[in-house]
């Protein structure tokens, strides 16, 4: 099943990668506008702080995303533990707020490793005041520590072993740097979830699917169409989000929730099958087909999930069907087949030069002859 908002995060993640490895003129003027280098050495709570200053909506959204990564990844290991920024970071909290020092900030102190030393435990007040030349005091000292043995103890990590040492990155910013390219480092952790997603939720008030089901069902835009137009309608089915006439009413884009052919309220389910105008355009496109020998049938939850026998035949007539309602026009039998024909001939085209004629003959096979006349 594939999570399109953790898919959707990760994309967004990549324009922070490319702020790091990038010294373009559009990186230098995100720099001018957002305090870049905090954004690495704090926690969460700092890029959502930095995110109520921006204005535009897209950096607004990429730091939203960023921001829910470090949420996401929690530390495992030594080296992720370590790297934890300590200040402005939700699991690092004193009185319900997370922590933020500013004179220690300013003597270079922003990780856990930070106050640690060699041999692995913290350093005390007096080598706090000492070596760092920080004005601390045994509250505001004792009250940091408190809280990051907390955390430690949470994270299962003995506070015995030695601390990281040469050049460290916040953990966050590693999984960032991971990879030059791709988003699978990020779809990974956000993927983590065990949220039901909603539009699973919403069919099932109206169909019953087996929970196996429905790794076939969010696979089917995938595996039944190359098509990106034929794949995001699918994706659309499948999500509950397809513009029909009671949703378009919904987002006062539209003056009637009303069906244009029946007058009933056009949902999904209404448009791409129940609609009387519907299911007597799919019996006329059945009896066409069993006249050229064609053996092809439609049951409701297959023919709207995409997940029965003939499915790039029967998506592209869908598509069709959804097409044609949206406009107000009528369907009709000669316009399905003239649209597939026309959709079929390049496919099999491309399917020749690059040499993928076997995959495109088990696709189309079965209705060569009405499409090649």
């Amino acid at each position: 099943m594939i999570n399109i908002s953790a898919f959707i995060h990760s994309l967004k993640l990549t324009w922070i990668r490319r702020i790091l490895l990038t010294q373009h003129k559009w990186s230098k003027i995100i720099e001018e506008n957002l305090d870049i280098k905090y954004i690495w050495q704090f926690g969460n709570a700092y890029t959502e702080k930095q995110r109520g200053k921006v204005t535009n909506l897209f950096w607004k959204d990429v730091l939203e995303s960023y921001g829910n990564l470090m949420k996401r990844n929690n530390p495992s290991n030594k080296e992720n533990i370590l790297t934890t920024p300590m200040f402005y970071n939700d699991l690092l909290k004193i009185d319900e707020k997370p922590i933020f020092l500013k004179h220690w900030c300013g003597r270079g102190i922003f990780l856990i490793n930070d106050i640690i030393k060699y041999n692995g435990h913290f350093y005390s007040e007096n080598e706090i005041k000492e070596i760092f030349k920080i004005q601390t005091n045994f509250i505001e000292y004792h009250s940091l520590i408190t809280v990051i043995k907390k955390f430690l103890k949470t994270a299962n990590y003995n506070l015995n072993k030695e601390k990281l040492h040469g050049p460290i990155l916040p953990n966050h910013v590693s999984i960032i740097l991971k990879s030059k390219k791709g988003t699978k480092d990020f779809y990974d952790i956000f993927n983590q979830n065990k949220e039901v997603p909603t539009s699973k939720i919403r069919w099932e008030k109206l169909y019953e699917i087996p929970d196996e089901k429905w790794t076939q069902i969010f696979m089917s835009p995938f595996q039944s169409s190359n098509s990106t137009a034929l794949q995001w309608f699918q994706i659309r089915i499948n999500h509950f989000i397809l513009p029909t006439k009671r949703y378009l009413f919904k987002i006062k884009a539209s003056q009637s929730p009303l069906c244009q052919s029946c007058k009933e309220e056009e949902n999904i389910i209404h448009m791409l099958w129940s609609c009387p105008e519907t299911q007597t355009f799919l019996q006329q496109i059945q009896d066409y087909l069993h006249t050229h020998n064609i053996r092809c049938s439609f049951e409701e939850i297959p023919f709207i999930f995409n997940t029965e026998s003939d499915i790039t035949f029967k998506l592209k007539l869908k598509h069709y069907i959804f097409v044609t309602k949206f406009h107000n026009k009528p369907l009709s039998l000669v316009a399905a087949l003239n649209t597939i024909q026309y959709f079929y001939k390049p496919l099999k085209y491309l399917a020749q030069i690059s040499n993928k004629n076997e995959k495109f003959r088990l696709q189309w096979e079965k209705f060569q002859n009405i499409l090649e006349t």
